[in-house]
Parts: structure tokens; C-alpha cells; sequence
């Protein structure tokens, strides 16, 4: 046993501390803002007695400046007194209060057989692990140095000397900060009061031991249950992974325990910590629950006994049913039961089914009851069937559908139907049908527009339930509504206004006033009347003079049939002679300039000029000037001031035709103040 524990802690530092090495000895540099921490190892028990013997020195030298090559850079020495293993009373003292450092002085200084190779491997690796723990003890051991005396834009080399060879040479950048990884995917599991951890390894070169802490106090502060460090026991997984693993027990129960890892590097110092987890202590070895049923006329009465003395070791109970012996058993409450509870009320039970409780300890670990077969008169009729959306085919095919049911002794339906709501309603369904689909066929020639449905559901005992809800289909409508007609017509030269009849059809849901030029193709909407607004009138303010229209009404009923007959009529606006009367008028005026700025904006296809009127003081308004008919506004200069002036206007059309003259606006510019 002694001799595999040697073995052991051997390949650890080999493979686990080594950066730089030779077969002998190996090192490793940790960068800190204004230092680097060299730490060495020497790799057999000979290299370790030749180095308490003659001691170690470290040299330096700088490869590289701000990003530069140093090539000719000699080494200097960094420790001019060779390092070696401190004496004795440094240990004796430092031992009073370090353990770690207690058991290093002993396996330094306490002889070893010659002849013992097993123990002499056994202090060596164990002497190296006491190394580990503390700064303190890797310099007692004269294995560790501080460089201080470092910029952060060099690179250097070191080289360890022992017994005048250079054995190890290693190359640091001063920029590069060190970052000590924390260890990796810590996972526990709960079992019996104890708590069995297992984490990996994220840093083969750092990590040479880990201490695991343990929090009673909700995670504030942490403390080692062991202070002896944890060693990396087990070889890498297929993936190259290292995992290591520790069982603590929890000082009591029923209380919550916070756990995390830190790693031990070859510096003694600790990493960052892992991810904490939690754990509660509890009891998870509990008996099962007694259940026993009754049949009630509320329903299936459930009862079960369990010991109050181990209320604290659960979070509840849950109630589960089966159809049969061996199927699935389903939760039927549908929250999970307090741990207090001894009860509940399967309220709608099936006729035979099989029942458990089932507790859950704060594992989440369930621990289920024997089953208990209950067995039912068999008085209760199937739900009451729900109906899905029938579709209707335009040649009367009506597709209906409902949703299946699921009772284990559902049997089948029958299904119903009749021309009104209120009147009996006749079975179609010669004989009881297990499908959720059934079609059936409706004759259009008939007036009544409506049809109802209504479904009834049978178990295996012809228990039936209560009628469906009625539903309403509508016959197929394959006659087209009556045409609507025009009445009368009010004609004027600004408006056409229409009178009409609508549709007597009793499915009338719309009708749309159409209108289109009499030279055109298309008709294009002027309105559309729904049929709950009765509305027979419409004023059409959007005709044009000298152009003649074509009205149509077009009558929908709800299936979307329109009116076969046409209903049109042609009419056009009043021609009076006169065009209408240009009203958007303004008037502007300039006192100083004497100026006077008459506007106006008119559209119309056929302008040829316009004719201003003007009325002057006490005068009469008269014809003034003429303006081409691309002007929109008129400038009079030289305006009398204390005078009012008035202007009107009106448009000549090319065919001779004029326009109604417009209003009259008027202005009067006053003289300056002075």
C-alpha cells in the first residue's frame, strides 16, 4: 500500500506541476502584477537529496523588451546564497501552528534506510505534496523565489542551476498575468445524510490538491470540514477529463448545507472557488404509505397513514390513477398535496380503477403505496357530446363532427335532427355509431332556409347523457335574390338623387349602387346599403355635367347570390347654360405700394379665359378685364387709398358656355398714419 502511495504522488507532480523540466527537475513561473513566483520541483528522490545538499541557484536573463529581441543579454544570478532546506528549529517552530509544515521538517530531516527504496520514494512525494500547501513551506524547502525586480514589457529566461548544470530553462512574460482557473462541473448527490461530490480538474499544471469548503450559513462564509487537502486520484476519462470526488457528512439534518471547491497549486495558494451547491438533510429511507378507499356518494375516498414523525423528510403527496393493473398511472391532483394531508376525493371516478399515493422526499425521489383496485356501480352516463364546426358542401352534404370521448366504457351515439329548434327531433342514425364523423344529406328545393342537429352519447350499460348543445346549419341557398327597383329621380345641375325598393328576398344581407359613364365598359361602387339599414335613397354629387350615367343595383343574399334581373337606369346632370361659380376668392392689399392682389383657384376641363369684374368707390360692379386661363390671380396698381374696391370673377368656356359669377370680395387700403 505504501509503495502504490508512492507511486501515486510521483505521477501527480510529474504530470501535474511540470512547465519546464529536465528528467530531474521541472518549473513553473505564476505572474503577478510587479512579480514572478518561480517554483521548482525536483522529480526523484535523488534530484531531491542533491538539491537539500548542495542547494539551487536561479539565474535570469532578458529575451525581449518592449516587443524587442535581447540576444546578447547575459544571465545574472538571482540568488547569490545557493537555496537549500531551512534548519531544523524553523521547522519545530513553524509546526506548532501548521500541521503541513510539521509533517515536511520530519520527512526532511527524519533518516531514511538506504536499502528502503519504498520509503525513501514515500517521503519524497509526500514532502513534495507538503509543499504545495503554503508559500512558507516551499521556501523553507528552498524551492521557491520571488522576482520582484520585473518590468511588465520583458520577457526573461530563467535557468535552475544544480551542482553547476543548467537542468531547467523556462521563458515568462511579465504582461502575462497568471489566472488560476477554479475547478470545474461540480455535481453532488444526497443519499443517507451523506453528500458525495465529484468535480473536474480545469487546470492540469495548477491544481495539485483541492480543499473542499462547507457553509452553514446560507452561503455567507465557508470553512474546510477537512483541512487535509484532497489528492487527484483517478486516471483521465476516453475524453482526457479528470474528475476527483469526496463524500462529507452532514453535522445534522433538516437544515440546508452550502458546499464549493478550491484548488491547492504548487504556489500554496488557493484558486478561485467552483460553483456552490446546495443541500438539504433529510431522512430517504422512509416506509411506504398505508392507502385504503371507500366509496362514497361524493366519490372515491382516499386514505392513508404515514408517521407525523417524519413530516420533516417530505414535501407531499401525490394521488395516482390507472385504468388497469400495469398501465400508466396518471396524477390526479393537480397540485402535490401538503404533507399534512391524509385525504382526497376522486370526484369523478372511473368505473374500475387502480389507485396509490405516492409521497416525494426533497430528493424528489417518490415512494408509492401498493395499489388499490376500486370498482363502481355503473350509474354515470358519458359526458355530454361537443360539437366541432359542421361543413356544408354547396350540393347539401353536411359533414358533422364532434369530439371523441374517452370514458373506458364509452359505447357510441346517436344522432338527431329537426327543422325547427323548438319541435321534436327525429333519429338519423339507423343504428349506435362509435365514429366522431357523420354526413348527412339535405334536399335544397325546400323554403325553410334552416336545419338542427343534436347528439346524445351511450356507455356499454346504455347509460345517456344529456343532449349536445343544438346546432344551427344553414340549407345550401341556391336561389338568387329578387332584383331591387328604381322608383323615382330628382335631377339638378350640381346632384342626381335616387329612389329605390330593395330586395323583398327574406335572406337580403346587401345591396351596391353601381355607376359607370354610359361610354365606359366597368361600373365602379358609389355605396354599398346593408340590408338591417333599409336605406332607398342615394344623392350622387360626383356626376360631371354633359356626361350621361348608367345606375345599377345589385341585390346579395348571406350565400352570396345576387339578383339575376338587371335594374339600371341612365341619367345625367341639369344643363342650365351656366357652369358653377368660382368660390375659393381672396384678396390681398399693400398700402405703401398701392397695390391690390386678387385670387382664385377653379378646375374645369374646357377654360378658355376669365372675366374679372370690378367695382370702384360708390360705383356699380362691372365688367374690367379679361385673363388668360392659365392665370389664377390678378395685380391693380395705382389704388386709390380711403377708396373700396370690389372684384368678382367668371370662367368662359371654349363651347361659349359661362360660369355663374362669383361672390363679390372687397378691400379698402387706408392711408399711412402720420
Amino acid at each position: 500500500m505504501i509503495k502504490k502511495l508512492a507511486i501515486f504522488c510521483i505521477c501527480v507532480l510529474w504530470t501535474c506541476v511540470v512547465q519546464a523540466q529536465s528528467k530531474d527537475v521541472g518549473m513553473i513561473a505564476k505572474v503577478e502584477k510587479g512579480k514572478i513566483i518561480l517554483r521548482w520541483m525536483p522529480l526523484n528522490y535523488k534530484a531531491w537529496k542533491e538539491g537539500n545538499e548542495e542547494g539551487y541557484t536561479l539565474l535570469r536573463r532578458t529575451i525581449a523588451k518592449a516587443g524587442k529581441p535581447q540576444n546578447d543579454a547575459p544571465f545574472l544570478v538571482l540568488t547569490p546564497q545557493k537555496r537549500k532546506p531551512l534548519a531544523q528549529p524553523f521547522w519545530e517552530n513553524m509546526g506548532k501552528n501548521n500541521k503541513f509544515a510539521h509533517v515536511a521538517g520530519k520527512l526532511l530531516y527524519e533518516p531514511v534506510p538506504s536499502h528502503d527504496t519504498t520509503a525513501q520514494n514515500l517521503n519524497f512525494a509526500l514532502c513534495m505534496q507538503m509543499s504545495c500547501m503554503s508559500t512558507s513551506i516551499a521556501n523553507g524547502l528552498g524551492m521557491l523565489f520571488e522576482d520582484k525586480l520585473v518590468a511588465s514589457d520583458e520577457e526573461y529566461q530563467y535557468a535552475l542551476v544544480l551542482s553547476g548544470k543548467k537542468l531547467v530553462f523556462l521563458e515568462v512574460n511579465a504582461a502575462k498575468i497568471t489566472r488560476l482557473k477554479a475547478p470545474a462541473n461540480l455535481y453532488g448527490e444526497y443519499s443517507q445524510g451523506e453528500f458525495f461530490m465529484r468535480w473536474q480538474m480545469t487546470d492540469a499544471l495548477m491544481h495539485t490538491a483541492y480543499i473542499l469548503e462547507r457553509s452553514d450559513d446560507g452561503g455567507i462564509t465557508f470553512k474546510a470540514p477537512d483541512p487535509n487537502p484532497i489528492l487527484i486520484s483517478q486516471e483521465p476519462d476516453s475524453l482526457g477529463r479528470v474528475f476527483v470526488s469526496k463524500l462529507d457528512k452532514l453535522p445534522k439534518l433538516y437544515q440546508n448545507y452550502f458546499y464549493r471547491v478550491r484548488a491547492v497549486t504548487p504556489f500554496g495558494q488557493l484558486s478561485e472557488p467552483s460553483n456552490v451547491l446546495r443541500v438539504y438533510g433529510y431522512k430517504d429511507k422512509l416506509p411506504l404509505p398505508k392507502l385504503s378507499t371507500h366509496i362514497t356518494p361524493k366519490g372515491v375516498l382516499l386514505q392513508w397513514s404515514f408517521p407525523d414523525s417524519l413530516l420533516n423528510d417530505i414535501q407531499g403527496f401525490k394521488i395516482l390513477r390507472a385504468k388497469k393493473l400495469g398501465e400508466k398511472y396518471y396524477q390526479l391532483s393537480p397540485k402535490m398535496l401538503s404533507r399534512k394531508s391524509r385525504s382526497f376525493v376522486d370526484s369523478l371516478p372511473l368505473n374500475s380503477a387502480y389507485y396509490r399515493v405516492a409521497l416525494l422526499d426533497y430528493g424528489g425521489k417518490e415512494v408509492t403505496s401498493y395499489p388499490e383496485m376500486v370498482i363502481l356501480d355503473d350509474t354515470l352516463p358519458p359526458d355530454q357530446p361537443r360539437w366541432y364546426k359542421p361543413i356544408v358542401s354547396p350540393k347539401g352534404i353536411v359533414k358533422l363532427r364532434w369530439k371523441a370521448h374517452k370514458e373506458s366504457d364509452f359505447y357510441g351515439y346517436s344522432i338527431f335532427r329537426g327543422d325547427t329548434k323548438t319541435h321534436e327531433f327525429s333519429i338519423i342514425t339507423r343504428r349506435m355509431i362509435q365514429d366522431t364523423v357523420y354526413n348527412d344529406t339535405l334536399s335544397l328545393n325546400l323554403l325553410n332556409k334552416n336545419v338542427y342537429y343534436t347528439i346524445v352519447a351511450y356507455d356499454k350499460r346504455l347509460n345517456a347523457s344529456t343532449h349536445a348543445d343544438t346546432i344551427l346549419v344553414k340549407r345550401p341557398d341556391i336561389i338568387p335574390p329578387s332584383a331591387p327597383n328604381f322608383t323615382n329621380y330628382v335631377l339638378s345641375d350640381t346632384s342626381i338623387v335616387l329612389h329605390w325598393e330593395n330586395s323583398p328576398s327574406a335572406d337580403l344581407f346587401q345591396t351596391l349602387l353601381l355607376r359607370k359613364n354610359t361610354k365606359d365598359t366597368s361600373y365602379s361602387m358609389l355605396d354599398c346599403f346593408m340590408a338591417n339599414e333599409n336605406l332607398k335613397s342615394f344623392t350622387d354629387y360626383s356626376a360631371q355635367p354633359n356626361t350621361e350615367y348608367e345606375y345599377r343595383l345589385v341585390a346579395y343574399d348571406d350565400a352570396g347570390l345576387s339578383n339575376k334581373e338587371p335594374c339600371k337606369i341612365q341619367l345625367s346632370l341639369l344643363d342650365l347654360g351656366f357652369g358653377a361659380s368660382i368660390k375659393d376668392l381672396t384678396i390681398t392689399g399693400d398700402s405703401l405700394t398701392r397695390k391690390i392682389v386678387f385670387s382664385w383657384k377653379y378646375q374645369h376641363p374646357a377654360i378658355d379665359k376669365f372675366l374679372i369684374y370690378r367695382k370702384k368707390g360708390n360705383g356699380y360692379l362691372s365688367e374690367y378685364k379679361y385673363v388668360p386661363a392659365s392665370v389664377r390671380n390678378f395685380e391693380e396698381t395705382q389704388v386709390l387709398l380711403d377708396v373700396p374696391y370690389s372684384y368678382a370673377i367668371m370662367a368662359l368656356y371654349k363651347d361659349g358656355r359661362t360660369s355663374k359669377l362669383s361672390r363679390s370680395v372687397s378691400i379698402t387700403l387706408s392711408s399711412p398714419q402720420k
